[in-house]
């Protein structure tokens, strides 16, 4: 059976130049998103506009202990639904900050992806050769404390020395009864940021 053709020829222009316009919107719409992954994930604070994310720098410290690491996971929290870093303890990940100097604000989006079970803790540390510094440490308690329920805000100012091999560990281990179950931690948008 072959296709109607149709008979105004205004229609048929006015369909070709509007699926034109779809194919060159879905062509730019994927060049932007392929722009801003290569400029967002990787290099350094001056070549990225002032901002690097961490998610692709992102590697597991010890993959014996159980836990896991998941570099997308699809978190949501009171509708609000974000592609995140999924940790589940016990689990360390690193990420390398080579390149990136200077004043710098650590940055993300941070949730419990359940509500039950005792809680778990995330610790961050910045790594300079064999000097380890603590730079955030939090209990996360959703099943008992509302205010855990929701996207939390990370904001960790640092200053990265030039010339030193930096590194930044995540950690999350259990709540402190030990359970581990639905000890699930989000965190979105992972980067550092120059501060002026």
């Amino acid at each position: 059976m072959r296709p109607r053709k149709l008979q105004d020829s205004k229609t048929q222009k006015a369909l070709e130049s509007s699926g034109l316009r779809v194919l060159a919107s879905i062509g730019m719409t994927t060049s932007l998103l392929l722009l801003g992954w290569a400029c967002g994930t990787r290099g350094t604070l001056a070549q990225d506009g002032g901002i690097v994310y961490l998610r692709d720098r992102l590697s597991v410290v010890t993959p014996e202990t159980g836990g896991s690491f998941s570099p997308h996971f699809a978190a949501s929290r009171n509708g609000v639904g974000r592609d995140s870093i999924l940790l589940i303890p016990p689990t360390k990940v690193r990420a390398s900050l080579q390149g990136i100097t200077g004043p710098v604000m650590l940055e993300g989006i941070v949730t419990p992806v359940y509500n039950i079970g005792d809680g778990m803790q995330l610790d961050i540390v910045l790594i300079d050769g064999g000097t380890r510094r603590g730079v955030y440490s939090r209990y996360y308690d959703p099943g008992r404390k509302a205010e855990d329920r929701n996207w939390i805000p990370l904001y960790i100012p640092l200053d990265l020395p030039r010339g030193h091999d930096i590194r930044i560990e995540l950690m999350v281990t259990a709540g402190m009864q030990g359970d581990l179950v639905a000890d699930w931690l989000a965190v979105s948008e992972l980067r550092v940021v120059q501060r002026t």
